[in-house]
């Protein structure tokens, strides 16, 4: 939801051992965009307590929709397909590609050996 929200992954840093340290110190003590309301950061809070027990919706879902962060939204519209979405994008045709980005056509991916020491066991 962080990352919908912001559009990147919450806990990225260029060096991974930055990433592994903020991930452990979670997400009450990471540093927030300007722009996130506290009712957003409040609800991603209780989605990602350290035990799950405390999670909101931990064994019934219907306490998570009933957060205040979802206030005004039509589950029943959404769950029957009857919800209007927000954007509606312009096509020329069925094909029509225009409102997505471009990507290279190359195949950037390594196929090379990995050598990273990663412990599949960690």
């Amino acid at each position: 939801m962080s990352e919908l929200l912001t559009g990147v992954p919450p806990f990225v840093h260029a060096d991974p051992v930055d990433t592994y340290k903020a991930i452990l110190r979670g997400f009450e003590l990471m540093e927030w965009p300007e722009f996130m309301n506290e009712m957003s950061k409040s609800l991603i809070c209780k989605f990602c307590r350290t035990k799950p027990i405390h999670r909101l919706g931990y064994g019934n879902m219907e306490y998570a929709r009933k957060d205040d962060w979802f206030k005004g939204f039509d589950f029943e519209a959404f769950r029957d397909r009857k919800m209007r979405p927000p954007i509606i994008p312009k096509l020329r045709n069925l094909i029509d590609t225009r409102n997505f980005e471009k990507v290279s056509s190359e195949d950037n991916f390594s196929s090379e050996e990995d050598c990273s020491d990663w412990d599949f066991n960690f």
